[in-house]
C-alpha cells in the first residue's frame, strides 16, 4: 500500500509521473529495475534515495559517480552483502587479525553472482590496507548461491566465509600460524525482498562505501573463471 509502480511508461515521461505522485514532505526511495538508463538521472532528483535492481548493473553502475551527486544510491546487491560485509569485518575485531591487515596478498570468492561477487570483492579492495595489490579470483559456483564461499589469505594467516548446504548458515573460519582454526556458525538473517527493502528504507543518508566498492569493482585484474 506505500508502493507505486510505473510499466509502460515513456522514459521521457518518468520525472513527470514521480513529481505528479511523491508528496514532497515525505522520503521518496526509488526502485530501479528497468534495463534501459534513460529517465535514470532525471529520477535522482525526484527521490531521497535511489535502489538499483538491474541484472546486468554495469551500465547503471557507471552511472553511480554522477547519480550519488544527486541522491543517495544504493543496490540490492550490496544489501544483500550486509550479513557478509559484517561477518568479513568482525575477524578484524581479533587484535591478531588486526595487526595482519596489511599482510594478506589473495582474494578468493566463488559465487553465482559475478557482479555481486566483484561487489564484495570491491568493497574488500577499497577497505583493506594494500588492498589493490590483492589478487583476486572469482570463480562460479556450481549451486547458484549468490555467494558461496570467501577466502583471503597471507603469509600465515587465512580469513573463511562459508554458505553451509542448508542456505541459511555461514562458518566463519580464522587460521593463524601456530594456533588450531576457530570457527563459529551464524545465521545469514532474513533475505527475502521485503527484508531487504525494509532495510533500504530504513536509510537515506549517502553510502561512501557502496559508491568506492563499485569504483574498486570496475577496476579488479582478477576475473570470473
Amino acid at each position: 500500500d506505500r508502493t507505486v509502480v510505473l510499466e509502460g511508461l515513456v522514459p521521457h515521461y518518468l520525472n513527470n509521473a514521480v513529481a505528479s505522485l511523491r508528496l514532497s514532505s515525505l522520503p521518496a526511495i526509488g526502485w530501479w529495475r528497468a534495463s534501459s538508463r534513460e529517465g535514470l538521472v532525471e529520477l535522482c532528483t525526484l527521490v531521497d534515495r535511489l535502489v538499483l535492481d538491474v541484472e546486468a548493473p554495469a551500465d547503471v553502475w557507471s552511472m553511480i559517480p554522477e547519480l550519488s551527486t544527486r541522491t543517495a544510491v544504493s543496490d540490492l546487491r550490496w544489501t544483500r552483502l550486509t550479513r557478509w560485509r559484517e561477518l568479513f569485518a568482525q575477524f578484524f575485531d581479533l587484535p591478531e587479525v588486526r595487526d595482519r591487515a596489511a599482510a594478506f596478498s589473495r582474494l578468493s570468492i566463488s559465487a553465482g553472482d559475478p557482479h555481486m561477487a566483484r561487489l564484495l570483492a570491491g568493497w574488500i579492495v577499497s577497505r583493506l590496507p594494500g588492498g589493490e595489490l590483492l589478487e583476486v579470483a572469482i570463480a562460479s559456483d556450481p549451486d547458484g548461491a549468490p555467494i558461496r564461499f570467501l577466502q583471503i589469505t597471507g603469509a600465515d594467516t587465512s580469513l573463511s566465509l562459508q554458505l553451509l548446504p542448508n542456505d541459511v548458515c555461514v562458518e566463519s573460519t580464522v587460521s593463524l600460524a601456530g594456533a588450531a582454526p576457530a570457527s563459529r556458525v551464524v545465521s545469514t538473517g532474513a533475505q527475502d525482498l521485503a527484508a531487504l527493502m525494509n532495510e533500504e528504507l530504513r536509510v537515506r543518508s549517502r553510502d561512501k562505501a557502496f559508491e568506492d566498492a563499485v569504483a574498486a569493482a570496475g577496476e579488479l585484474r582478477g576475473g570470473l573463471r
